[in-house]
């Protein structure tokens, strides 16, 4: 539907979000050893803002306009990130992206989770390692890809709230001895945390969004 990636980039907005909307990102200890990176909030209230964020220079302006009219056919509403940072230089990232309708979210999930797992795939080819899927226990839909590498490790997640997508990550630098479900247990703890915090619904009030 989309076309294209479509994931908020940590990197480039400059805005406030909404607090409703900044309630659905990660907030530090979620994900064990990660706390939220001071200033690092970026956000986007209209599917052009979205696009900027995310794309920058790599679209031509045919290109973002296109993207742009896609996002508000499926009933864009707002979208918000933050980076996280642990000990040892690992990293992480936190991010929302709301529609009006249930949906869309499904779809942008789906495309997310895809496209992440062909980035790993590259990954894996040029580097070595493994990579290995997994769902959250007790949240659909979700979905989640671990590659282990020389000699880090990295874990995405995706998952569905309502109107919402949600997205976590962390990287490892030291992780290449980790199994597979070891590398993913600190995103699923933060996405079940999130979860249990925010009573697994996130309605997309554009009022509430964008205010």
């Amino acid at each position: 539907m989309f076309g294209v990636l479509i994931v908020l980039c940590i990197c480039g907005v400059a805005a406030a979000a909404g607090p409703s909307l900044r309630s659905y990102l990660l907030r530090s200890g979620e994900q064990p050893g990660y706390t939220v990176t001071k200033h690092s909030l970026v956000s986007a209230h209209t599917a052009a803002a979205y696009v900027r964020a995310e794309f920058g220079p790599l679209l031509t302006r045919a290109q973002q306009k296109a993207a742009v009219r896609r996002l508000k056919k499926a009933g864009f509403v707002g979208a918000a990130g933050e980076e996280l940072h642990g000990a040892r230089k690992r990293w992480g990232a936190s991010a929302v992206v709301a529609f009006n309708n249930p949906r869309s979210a499904d779809q942008l999930a789906k495309l997310t989770y895809k496209q992440a797992v062909s980035l790993y795939k590259v990954v894996v080819t040029v580097q070595g390692g493994k990579l290995s899927r997994f769902a959250l226990p007790g949240i659909h839909p979700s979905y989640g890809v671990t590659v282990r590498s020389k000699p880090a490790a990295d874990a995405e997640v995706v998952w569905v709230e309502g109107d919402c997508v949600l997205f976590s990550a962390q990287g490892l630098r030291h992780g290449s001895g980790l199994t597979p479900r070891q590398i993913a247990t600190r995103v699923t703890t933060g996405a079940e945390s999130q979860r249990a915090r925010t009573n697994g619904t996130c309605p997309a009030l554009a009022a509430t969004f964008t205010g």
